[in-house]
């Protein structure tokens, strides 16, 4: 027979902080997975980029030999070469790495808020973050709140009322919205 030596408080306690750090786990998994595409569309993109030099070389060659047949060819094949780098550079600078702002919301956590759910929606120019969760007290909120206020990449928090409403235990719904990004370019 074990014995159980955790209060239900702390047992709570113990899985919340749990479900956080699996919740960051999960989303520094998939910034590796990013990180890798984003090595292998580099790698891609030095490699069209060297195959267009040496392309453009043999074109410039068959050139001055007048070789029309195989010139088309490979002005055809230079011209593929540019569409492919040109995708690739487009892949980089749409590649954005969501957790990482969502990583630094989910620190922002103080005692006493739970967080049920959250919506990321984004892209280049703008990022909304729809934050569900419980706060054991409205003074909880109000804390969390202003911590969320103080983010460099917060524009702006949005706390409807009804989130005041509530003494203990209370739902409430926050919308955050992010400033733009920057991107490398």
């Amino acid at each position: 027979m074990a014995i159980n030596l955790l209060s239900p408080k702390e047992k709570r306690a113990v899985r919340s902080m749990y479900r956080t750090h699996r919740l960051i786990a999960i989303l520094m998994v998939a910034d590796l997975l990013l990180l890798s595409s984003l090595v292998l569309i580099g790698a891609l993109h030095v490699s069209l980029r060297q195959d267009k030099l040496a392309n453009q070389d043999m074109l410039a060659a068959l050139r001055s030999e007048a070789k029309v047949v195989e010139f088309n060819k490979l002005r055809d094949e230079v011209n593929l070469t540019a569409k492919y780098t040109k995708l690739a550079k487009q892949a980089i600078a749409q590649n954005e790495m969501p957790s990482l702002r969502l990583e630094e919301v989910f620190t922002q956590k103080t005692k006493g808020i739970r967080l049920t759910s959250f919506d990321y929606i984004g892209d280049k120019k703008s990022a909304t973050v729809h934050i569900k969760g419980v706060a054991a007290s409205r003074q909880n909120l109000l804390e969390f709140t202003s911590k969320l206020e103080t983010l460099a990449m917060v524009k702006n928090v949005d706390s409807p009322v009804a989130n005041l409403v509530g003494d203990t235990n209370a739902p409430f719904t926050l919308t955050l919205e992010l400033i733009e990004q920057k991107t490398n370019e």
